[in-house]
Order: C-alpha cells, then sequence, then structure tokens
C-alpha cells in the first residue's frame, strides 16, 4: 500500500525511520532547487541507494543529497513497496544501515554549519595554486574532479555545484578546505571587482550619511 505526504508534516528523517524496515522506494517530488525526481530505496532497515533523474549516485553524491535533504521542510513523497528481487538489483548499492547514516548526515550537517561563516561568496572565483598537498580521501576526490576547472579559467561555488552535481554548501565547504590547504586563492580579478564594488557602497553610504 502506498504512503505518501508532505515534507513540511513529516521531516524526511521521521519518513525514512518509518519506512526504513519496509521493503520499497521513496520518490520525493517539489523538492525546491531540484528539478529531477529523488528515490530513496530502503529495505530491512538499510538505504540501498539513492538516484537522481533515474541516475545511481556514488556514495560521496548520495550522502550530500542526504544531507541537503534531510534540511527540506517543502516537497511531496510516496512510498511504494517493492519485490525483494527488485532491490537486490539496485546499481551501486550503498547499504547503509539507516540510522547510521542519518546520524553521519546529522554530523556533516553540524560540521559545515560551524563553518559556514568562513565560507566565501558563492560567485566568488577561484584559481588553482601551483602548491602540492596532501590530502584526505574526500577532499583528493574533490580536487580530482575540480581540478581542471580551477585550473584553466577558475570556478565559482555555484559553478562548480552545478557542473559536479552537487549541494552548494558542499562546494562552498571543499573550497575552504582546499584554500586553507594552498591549492586555491580567490582570482585577482575578481578580488579587484569585488573591492570596487565595496569601495563604491562605502561612498554612496558616505553621501547618504551627510
Amino acid at each position: 500500500m502506498p504512503v505518501f505526504g508532505s515534507l513540511g508534516d513529516f521531516g524526511l528523517s521521521d519518513v525514512l525511520m518509518l519506512l526504513g524496515n519496509r521493503q520499497g522506494s521513496l520518490d520525493l517530488r517539489s523538492i525546491p532547487g531540484y528539478s529531477q525526481p529523488i528515490t530513496v530505496s530502503v529495505a530491512n532497515g538499510e538505504i540501498l541507494s539513492i538516484s537522481q533523474g533515474g541516475e545511481a549516485l556514488d556514495p560521496e553524491r548520495a550522502s550530500a543529497l542526504l544531507k541537503s535533504l534531510l534540511r527540506q521542510a517543502q516537497g511531496e513523497f510516496e512510498f511504494t513497496d517493492c519485490p525483494s528481487e527488485h532491490l537486490a538489483n539496485c546499481r551501486n548499492a550503498l547499504r547503509w544501515p539507516l540510522e547510521r547514516a542519518l546520524l553521519t548526515a546529522g554530523q556533516q550537517e553540524t560540521e559545515w554549519s560551524a563553518y559556514q561563516r568562513a565560507f566565501s561568496d558563492p560567485r566568488t572565483k577561484f584559481e588553482a595554486t601551483s602548491a602540492e598537498v596532501q590530502l584526505d580521501d574526500s577532499l583528493r576526490d574533490f580536487w580530482g574532479k575540480a581540478e581542471r576547472l580551477l585550473k584553466s579559467d577558475g570556478a565559482t561555488a555555484e559553478e562548480l555545484s552545478e557542473k559536479l552535481a552537487m549541494p552548494l554548501e558542499q562546494a562552498q565547504f571543499y573550497l575552504y578546505e582546499l584554500r586553507l590547504a594552498g591549492l586555491v586563492t580567490p582570482a585577482r580579478g575578481h578580488s579587484r571587482e569585488q573591492a570596487s564594488k565595496r569601495d563604491l557602497w562605502r561612498q554612496v553610504l558616505g553621501a547618504l550619511r551627510k
């Protein structure tokens, strides 16, 4: 029997905990910022896969998407039971224990929120430096995907978020980490443009105070 409702009434975490021991697919739609349909397949207390637009996501992208979805208070969900043989064929099966996955996503959210004030404006363009640094696994994976973009014409968090199909906050966090590691730096031209805008606003505000 299908189960459906609104994320405004039940958060995704509550929905998954209630339905996670069943076998089926949770379809999410009308989620702000996501034009493609999202499906979370669960069975026996595990998240088997997370797909977006019909594509099963790898663990890193799936984790980032889950973290972003847990904050959503808008959108609709519908859960449909599926036979076990159908779920057994999930591509790129994650097989995450449900409670652990939700706890990990919550911890990531807390970590990102703690650093959020230090994030650069999402429109700030960054360029790669010539430094060579050892990185942890998750940051090294992001660097491998973003390096070409950052070394060519530079890239903003907004551009990386779109081209690498990840939440904006995740792209900002990784750029923040890369900047601390010395692998990227704000593009000079963009910095001058931002400084020019700030100077203009100071002049306007100064004139208004007179």
